[in-house]
């Protein structure tokens, strides 16, 4: 297992970088000689999630339960916390800054077990699990036990993965380049193969296990939303038409909705939004009408529009 400083190392690295190529090598470098579990787990953490698109899980984490667990393992008051806080330009800062001038990591005799990467995947898995009675303290401990354990650079990364902030400046376009880099695997195939499975960090764990093979073989599957291709601007009909270079081109009315895209198979229907968020139970309707509209054996993935009708039937 991979200790978790490592990443938070290569995080700080990256984020003071400007050069694109100098990021890629970097992460390439750094996921190379990752298991391949922690390679995906990188990859989500890096990427600002804890899971993967389309897993309807949140960690349900404020900032006032990450105020409460550094507060607990600094051993400061209110006041010097503010101190020490004051000024930070986000989440991230001020955990480090906090971390780094706790009074109790400070005259502590015994050394903390240093964190994994899949330890600290495994803390936010069992944070997102926790609801209900008692959910809140126990959130509260699982937090204390993170931070007490981690080194200021660590207490940075955790705490922006807990509210989903990591901006490093390496967005995924320069994660599939790492990817292509480090395992091999042509780019134009990673990013085609990423956008048949809306998911980076499973296609690099692909890559890690199996290869330039293992990624050729990856295929649209139900469940797991796949990234929806966007339309491009033009101002007028004869723009369009000189972009097509003499193709042909089907024209229909825009109706101002929500994309979104429906799997059905036989764990039901599951509908995704553009971002590839599980929506399912915010539209009952769609649901309602895709069950009516299908016979029980269908599988399907569907692309489309949720347009809101009026009692008038006009969108």
């Amino acid at each position: 297992m991979t200790n978790f400083s490592n990443l938070a190392v290569v995080c700080r690295k990256i984020s003071k970088l400007t050069s694109k190529k100098r990021m890629i090598k970097e992460f390439s470098d750094f996921i190379s000689k990752l298991n391949p579990e922690d390679v995906r787990r990188s990859i989500l953490i890096i990427s600002g999630r804890v899971f993967p698109p389309g897993e309807d899980r949140s960690l349900g984490v404020s900032w006032g339960l990450i105020w409460k667990a550094l507060k607990e393992i600094s051993g400061l008051s209110d006041s010097e916390l503010y101190n020490i806080v004051s000024g930070s330009v986000d989440i991230g800062e001020a955990a480090r800054r906090v971390v780094a001038s706790s009074k109790r990591r400070l005259t502590t005799l015994i050394t903390p077990k240093p964190l994994t990467i899949g330890e600290v995947h495994e803390i936010f898995k069992k944070l997102s699990l926790l609801e209900g009675k008692g959910s809140q303290r126990n959130k509260r401990l699982l937090l204390v036990e993170l931070f007490s354990r981690a080194s200021p650079d660590e207490a940075e990364i955790i705490a922006k993965s807990l509210v989903g902030e990591v901006r490093i400046g390496f967005h995924e376009g320069l994660m599939v380049e790492a990817v292509s880099k480090a395992f091999e695997i042509p780019v134009e195939l990673v990013r085609e193969k990423t956008m048949a499975t809306g998911d980076l960090s499973y296609v690099a764990y692909i890559a890690a296990t199996a290869g330039l093979k293992g990624v050729s073989n990856i295929t649209v599957g139900l469940y797991r939303p796949l990234k929806p291709m966007l339309a491009s601007d033009v101002h007028s009909i004869q723009e369009a038409l000189r972009k097509a270079k003499g193709e042909k081109l089907a024209f229909e009315y825009k109706f101002d909705g929500a994309r979104v895209q429906i799997h059905v198979g036989e764990e039901g229907v599951r509908i995704y939004s553009r971002r590839l968020k599980d929506v399912t139970e915010s539209l009952p309707d769609v649901v309602k009408q895709v069950k009516e509209g299908l016979s029980r054996d269908v599988e399907c993935i569907l692309d489309g529009e949720a347009v809101a009708i009026g009692s008038d039937g006009r969108p």
